[in-house]
């Protein structure tokens, strides 16, 4: 064929790479729906589509050089592929029932359950794939006609079918799913099969001939023996380069989801930059291939390359949280923009590994090739070696290598596996003398030994920092304190669990007094902030029922809405969670949620909810929902109609539904999606709000809702859930009552623009994050408070009986607290204070008014103190505490105001109120330790700082302000002890090694003193009093010289400071 018709099919193999991954793809999404959104799912689809593509591989191989027209097969086969395809969703319908029996009789069986679902998806997929695996090996035979371009020719044609599979990723993720839904998206695909297939056949009905089987080349036998050995090592070598490879990828995924996010486009790009960097070095590779003599060099360098390259880029993901700061605070305005320099940064970390990766296949498809008569069985057995070895090497990081040794360790186990590979190869390889070719191998290994011995472990509560999600908060932290973003990040958090897991990377964090369960960096519930939405996610629904007896819980988080539902005397409680690291992350909230996991009623499953609801044949009372945000992959399942039916199937009669909304950084559209998707399914749907402009709450049932504030009333006395109400700040059932905001006419009236969420169309997979990014800027789109107002129930007509007075009071409370909100948001806050003051008249237990007052109130004390009206600020802050005197934070900005006024008497009684009313808030022992040193209660003072370090040990602040007291009571051992520890914690801290240069002072330790202030200063530039007591300790030891040199420097940087000034001169 000629040079045009080359390229023709190419270009058809670079369709074929972009419709097989789209395949991929769309078949994985249908797959997860029937089997659930788990680690197992994805690795059972992932395992059968790959060990089809091996055997594809391995029985074209077998066949293909005795087949004569292999470009017409080849078109044939894609014909295939594209029927086959239009075929596999009425397939899934066909084995639904299959996975259902599956589920409802192996259940109880990981192993059992997970081999059945193997089998089933084994039978749905073995055939598309084995077909796809087969074209590589019949255009291998078809365009490689010289030995002497083997490897330029197979590598080409490797790399436009990958470099296709990367634009095949691309366009299903950002176009195709998002545009057309899963089936038009796959029969799309089909009609691309289609063309390629019609395609091929005319290359070969005008320019294919007939290939003979040329006649092999005999060889010696030595010669002979010495190949053979060589052609076994290079496919057994390329099988564990595959293996590698996807160790690689499945850790750099795991890693950058934390850095990037977990949303359905983050995953895309980190696919996408992956096989575009595969197939880009084996395009550039390909041709220096057939003009290197010594192939198993060639091939020894290329994995030494791999492994030190990969190593290389251990260290680069430490540096990733704050470029990914800086880049989300640039571009996050620009949706499209950021996704692309979040692509440049993905694709340029992984470049150099991926790009030698590439280059493997073509070198050992050369080297396995023993003539053009068995090419297309080589690359057949070589592609097949490389494909079972990614199979292995998935498998093994995913359910292996991280959750035994974390991440970064996991890509360590890789480096290894590819610098064994290389030694190997270079010391076969003949390469000049044996001496030299094993010092290069030693200096390669020793190289990458001591650089791994010598690697920082990453910072835990720096990459599960979220700095996608909280880079505007943590920008303007650094710039307002003058601390780089390390600290911000990082600073005053206590890690107490940490576990990188199959399905996520899951954390614990202490800050401030409150613990944070974070999943991939991202917060998922706390034990303050989020405790009132978790805790009336359970309570509401429950007093909605009559007598609910059978309840399930789809997602355990920190275990606070379990908890809030074993309050009730329900009978049995089913609760599923996808993760098994979140169960042991919600031990630790046990002081919140009531040591839920230890109720005897509990039935506790590891999967998926979605599936369970499904699949499985009990029937509820309640179903209640609390997915985690809607743009993190795959939690839109939960917000689809399909979902919604299947939980309405399994409802008893009378039953509800209670599904969360997490409204905030939500597009108003998605919000109103949601409802729609929702009301589509029940016939009776109202809406509350737990926090509003935050967290709502859908409520589904078959029937309307007999609402009275009496039974209210007697539900919460005959339950005795007045305590666990109280802690939440709802005193009576007239608070909860006064929650709902809108019935089914207005949620019609509300949604009825907004399209339905289904699982075909995933609407809400693929808006959602783009809404979560802007929000972070505040776009117009993004929903608030306000959209809600023309929609709202505007009076108590929703009740079965006439409202009595108290109800008609919290009523007309809540609407005054909502107007205030308004007016808040507008940033007109003098006005939300007058519409707050007329709730608090009329209502002043109000659950909204004691929350939103404090709120309020610290914004128009902020105006008063700027005006320095303190007398103003102070009376506010003492009409806020009538309604909520256990609020610690008004305490605490009342003693911050006294502070600032000089009044250290009165500041110390509200500091002390703020830590006896919120005992784990360690900024209220900062200030009363500063303050107690400040009045000379040095005693006191110490006490102070070592209660809130037992609260948080590792606390920057109060280390450095112990360390400090124990200097002025002249207690050098003890400031010594106290700084040491600190440093251990923050080595970065250039103060806290400062501070303990000056204890060793104290002890006329000049020569550690030297050291300390020396790191003090590389450690800030800028620091003028650490080069000032570098001089003066350089001076004590009698080196004039450097004395000079760090004095001179301090008084450039403090031209002013007088004892700098006097040290100089006696030098």
């Amino acid at each position: 064929m000629k040079t045009g018709g080359r390229i023709l099919v190419l270009v058809l193999f670079f369709l074929s790479g972009a419709l097989g991954l789209i395949y991929e793809v769309t078949w994985m999404r249908l797959l997860r729906l029937a089997m659930g959104n788990t680690v197992f799912t994805s690795a059972t689809v992932l395992t059968t589509f790959m060990a089809g593509l091996a055997l594809g591989a391995y029985l074209a191989g077998r066949s293909v050089d005795r087949y004569a027209r292999p470009l017409r097969l080849y078109g044939l086969l894609e014909g295939a592929i594209g029927i086959y395809a239009l075929a596999t969703p009425l397939l899934l319908v066909i084995v639904d029932p299959v996975y259902a029996w599956l589920y409802h009789a192996l259940g109880d069986s990981f192993v059992l359950l997970g081999i059945g679902r193997f089998l089933v998806s084994a039978c749905l997929l073995i055939l598309p794939a084995t077909l796809m695996g087969a074209t590589l090996p019949l255009l291998s035979r078809f365009l490689s006609q010289h030995r002497e371009s083997l490897g330029r020719d197979i590598g080409r044609l490797y790399a436009f079918n990958t470099l296709g599979a990367a634009i095949g990723a691309a366009s299903a993720g950002f176009v195709l799913l998002p545009e057309l839904g899963v089936t038009a998206t796959i029969a799309f695909s089909a009609a691309g099969n289609i063309v390629v297939c019609l395609a091929a056949l005319y290359l070969a009905r005008r320019g294919e001939t007939q290939l003979s089987p040329a006649r092999e080349e005999g060889e010696s036998g030595a010669v002979s023996d010495r190949r053979e050995v060589a052609r076994s090592a290079a496919v057994w070598g390329l099988a564990g380069a595959g293996f590698a490879s996807m160790i690689y990828e499945v850790a750099w995924t795991r890693a950058l989801a934390m850095l990037v996010g977990s949303s359905v486009y983050a995953f895309t790009l980190m696919l996408v930059a992956f096989i575009a960097g595969l197939g880009a070095g084996s395009m550039i590779l390909s041709g220096w291939v057939d003009r290197r003599r010594n192939l198993l060099l060639f091939l020894g360098g290329l994995e030494l390359v791999v492994g030190l390259a990969a190593l290389m880029v251990v260290p680069l993901f430490s540096h990733l949280p704050f470029h990914m700061v800086e880049i989300t605070t640039r571009y996050a305005s620009s949706f499209e923009f950021l996704l692309l320099v979040q692509f440049v940064t993905i694709f340029l970390l992984m470049l150099l590994p991926t790009l030698a990766m590439g280059g493997v296949f073509p070198v050992v498809a050369k080297i396995y090739t023993r003539d053009l008569a068995g090419v297309g069985r080589a690359v057949g057995e070589a592609y097949a070696a490389n494909t079972v070895g990614a199979v292995a090497g998935s498998f093994a990081g995913g359910f292996l290598l991280i959750p035994w040794l974390g991440v970064q360790n996991a890509i360590l186990v890789g480096v290894g596996i590819n610098l064994l590979i290389g030694v190997y190869f270079v010391l076969a390889s003949k390469w000049r003398k044996g001496w030299l070719r094993g010092a290069l191998a030693l200096a390669a290994v020793g190289g990458a030994v001591i650089g791994a011995w010598n690697l920082p472990q990453w910072n835990p509560l720096l990459f599960n920092s979220a700095p996608y999600l909280y880079a505007y908060r943590y920008k303007a932290s650094s710039m307002r304190e003058a601390v780089d973003l390390e600290q911000v990040m990082t600073r005053n958090r206590r890690l107490l669990y940490s576990e990188e897991g199959m399905t996520a990377t899951v954390t614990v964090v202490e800050s401030g007094g409150e613990l944070y369960l974070k999943v991939n960096g991202k917060t998922d519930a706390s034990s303050r902030g989020d405790l009132r939405s978790q805790s009336l996610l359970a309570h509401l629904p429950l007093l909605l029922h009559e007598d609910p007896q059978q309840v399930l819980l789809i997602g355990l988080g920190s275990g606070i809405t379990l908890g809030a539902l074993e309050q009730h005397p329900v009978r049995e409680i089913e609760c599923v969670e996808i993760s098994p690291e979140v169960v042991e992350g919600a031990k630790y909230f046990a002081g919140v949620n009531h040591r839920a996991l230890e109720d005897p009623r509990l039935q506790l499953f590891i999967g998926d909810g979605r599936n369970h609801v499904a699949l499985g044949q009990r029937s509820y009372d309640l179903i209640i929902s609390q997915p985690s945000n809607l743009w993190i992959a795959g939690m839109a399942d939960l917000f689809t109609r399909e979902f919604f039916e299947a939980c309405r199937q399994r409802l008893r009669k009378g039953g509800l539904v209670c599904n969360w909304v997490q409204a905030y950084s939500m597009r108003k559209r998605d919000f109103a999606a949601i409802a729609k998707t929702f009301q589509s399914v029940f016939p009776h749907v109202s809406m509350w709000e737990s926090i509003p402009g935050g967290d709502y709450f859908l409520i589904g049932a078959e029937e309307p809702l007999a609402l009275t504030d009496e039974n209210f009333k007697e539900v919460l006395r005959t339950r005795g859930l007045e305590e666990d109400f109280a802690r939440i700040g709802v005193h009576d059932a007239e608070n909860l009552l006064a929650s709902l905001v809108m019935q089914e006419a207005q949620l019609k009236a509300f949604a009825h623009a907004a399209p339905v969420n289904s699982d075909d169309n995933a609407i809400l997979e693929f808006s959602a994050p783009e809404g979560m990014y802007q929000g972070l800027v505040g776009q117009e789109e993004i929903f608030q408070l306000e959209h809600l107002a023309p929609f709202r129930q505007t009076d108590l007509s929703f009740l079965a009986e006439p409202a009595g007075a108290a109800m008609q009071a919290a009523w007309s409370a809540r609407q005054a607290v909502l107007r205030a909100q308004l007016a808040a948001d507008r940033e007109q806050y003098s006005s939300a204070l007058a519409h707050l003051e007329e709730a608090r008249e009329l209502r002043p237990r109000d659950m909204e008014l004691m929350r939103v007052l404090p709120q309020v109130g610290e914004k128009v004390a902020e105006e008063l103190v700027y005006r320095q009206q303190y007398q103003q600020a102070l009376a506010l802050y003492q009409r806020i505490l009538e309604v909520v005197p256990d609020e610690g934070m008004v305490h605490y900005q009342m003693g911050e105001l006294y502070a600032q006024m000089r009044r250290d008497e009165a500041a110390l009684e509200a500091f002390e109120k703020t830590v006896e009313r919120a005992p784990r808030f360690v900024p209220a022992y900062i200030q009363l330790a500063t303050l107690y040193a400040r009045n000379q209660s040095l005693e006191r003072a110490e006490q102070v700082c070592l209660q809130g370090l037992e609260v948080d040990p590792g606390n920057l602040d109060l280390l450095n302000e112990l360390g400090k007291l124990q200097l002025r009571q002249r207690r050098w051992d003890g400031a010594i002890s106290t700084f040491r520890r600190a440093v251990e914690l923050w080595p970065k801290e250039a103060q806290l090694c400062n501070n303990l240069g000056v204890a060793h002072v104290q002890k006329r330790e000049f020569n550690n003193a030297v050291i300390w202030f020396r790191k003090a200063t590389e450690l800030s530039l800028s620091y003028g009093r650490a080069f000032a007591n570098l001089g003066e300790a350089y001076s004590a030891l009698g080196k004039k010289k450097e004395a000079r040199r760090a004095l001179e420097t301090a008084l450039e940087l403090e031209p002013d400071n007088p004892r700098t000034r006097r040290a100089l001169q006696g030098l």
